[in-house]
Formats: C-alpha cells, structure tokens, sequence
C-alpha cells in the first residue's frame, strides 16, 4: 500500500498527464481526495472522463471531479446497503423454509 505523500504526488502526476491544459486543483482539494477515497476512484474520475473535464472551466472540473467522488462513493454505500439487506432477506427466507420442513416432517410423522 502506498502512503499518503505518494498517493498525493501520483494524483498530481496522473492530473498533469491526462488533463495537461487544466491547472492542478488547490492543494487542500487534493489531499481532501487522496484522504477520503482510494486511488482507482480517483483515477476513474479524472481519466474517464478526460473529455468531458476537458470542456469545462478549471474551477468546474475540480467540483465535477469532486461531485463525482462524493456520488461514487455514497452510490457504493447504498450498493452495499442493499446487498446486506438481500443476504438478510435470503437469510430469513431459509429460515422459515426450514420451520415449513420441520412441520411438515413431524406432521407427516404423527
């Protein structure tokens, strides 16, 4: 794993690389990323979307490379949220299925 001053200066240097006419976010905006998300979200919003970042002013691609973080990630909680209320529901769907077999069992066997 990388540490935070690397995770930093490659963020710098991927920005640079895929958005070179764009100028660098403010300091704070980048380590405000490299603190709260990992690095293929970063990556995915900047390199995915180079074109569309790419017609936007230098302020507006900073917001939109940040929006899309923040969307990303609560998308991904929600995402997660879903999938552990499914696990519970098919949980309980066993559970009563085998409260159905044991009646019927012990029905059958009387």
């Amino acid at each position: 794993m990388l540490n935070f001053v690397t995770r930093f200066k490659a963020t710098n240097r991927m920005w640079r690389l895929v958005l070179p006419t764009i100028p660098l976010p403010p300091r704070e905006t980048v380590v405000s990323w490299v603190a709260n998300y990992e690095d293929r979200d970063i990556e995915l919003a900047i390199i995915k979307q180079k074109n569309y970042l790419s017609s936007l002013s230098p302020g507006e691609v900073h917001q939109k490379v940040t929006d899309f973080l923040r969307n990303k990630k609560a998308w991904l909680e929600e995402c997660r949220r879903r999938a552990a209320k499914e696990r519970l529901i098919q949980a309980e769907r066993q559970v009563v299925e085998v409260r159905v077999e044991t009646a019927v069992t012990e029905g059958a066997a009387q």
